[in-house]
């Protein structure tokens, strides 16, 4: 398991009209620790929706291997033990066949400083590893354990 570290972690999130966009682009900000908050940079792309209405996206990434885990390490500290729970026991299905993690995380909680996963209203956090393409999912599981993310 020496041989798997944090590699680059994506994260974005749709602002819709009805929204506050000061008030998402803030609730991405918590998802980090202080000491990478002046590393973030939001890119903000507009868009029309169906029906013309506005719709813009934002995002952004991390890529050095120690923000990764610093930012891994303060996410997990926020996800209840029952979120963590239901990772654990669901974590296969928020990998894909690269062994990149897919998180979803409700916006409103997020803004609050709180972390829950939900499928809805979400801000998506994908998670790439630095590892050989072989390695096995218990592995990756066994990473985000010691990460804290998982139980």
């Amino acid at each position: 398991m020496a041989d798997i570290k944090a590699g680059k972690i994506e994260i974005s999130c749709i602002v819709y009209a009805t929204e506050d966009f000061d008030k998402v682009s803030n609730a991405i900000k918590n998802l980090f620790p202080d000491k990478l908050k002046g590393k973030i940079n939001l890119t903000k792309k507009k868009f029309s929706g169906y029906y013309g209405n506005p719709i813009s996206t934002l995002t952004t990434e991390i890529k050095d291997s120690d923000s990764t885990e610093l930012f891994l390490i303060n996410l997990s500290g926020k996800f209840s033990n029952e979120d963590k729970i239901e990772l654990t026991e669901e974590f296969n299905k928020h990998l894909d066949n690269d062994g990149n993690l897919y998180l979803r995380l409700d916006k409103q909680a997020v803004y609050l400083n709180m972390v829950q996963l939900n499928q809805h209203g979400t801000i998506k956090v994908r998670i790439s590893i630095k590892k050989s393409k072989r390695t096995p999912k218990e592995s990756l599981k066994e990473y985000y354990r010691r990460i804290g993310l998982v139980i």
